[in-house]
């Protein structure tokens, strides 16, 4: 698989992962109603907290595209940046006021998930093969 394909492929697992982690939260229930009060992890769920999450989740989205489109240098420094920054938010919100298990369990699929992205994106080379056109 070129490296386009593998990094846009990579991004979908992120942006999946991403989605069900918060899907699951509401199977359960003290999550559930937290949110039916209007917070989230003790934070009050605004407008702003909705649009910060919502780009969040949108720049997996948009990198899936970005990766399969971009030419190699923009695409490989997206690809070494980007995902350290999103994990460095994924990771904090493990910090948050009670984390769940499966919250646990995602935000570190998660991880390994945007290591891998940067860890190949790191080590292509322009020269790979089809993948860098």
């Amino acid at each position: 698989m070129n490296k386009k394909n593998l990094l846009s492929t990579l991004w979908i697992l992120a942006a999946l992962n991403y989605l069900f982690r918060f899907v699951f939260s509401l199977y359960f229930g003290e999550r559930l109603a937290e949110l039916l009060d209007g917070n989230l992890h003790g934070m009050p769920v605004t407008q702003g907290l909705l649009l910060g999450m919502s780009v969040m989740m949108e720049i997996p989205i948009v990198m899936i595209l970005l990766s399969r489109l971009l030419n190699h240098k923009p695409n490989r420094i997206l690809n070494i940046i980007i995902p350290l920054v999103v994990g460095a938010v994924h990771l904090s919100s493990m910090f948050s006021e009670g984390v769940t298990l499966h919250f646990y369990f995602f935000s570190m699929i998660g991880t390994i998930i945007y290591i891998s992205i940067v860890g190949i994106a790191y080590q292509w080379k322009e020269d790979d093969g089809p993948s860098a056109h």
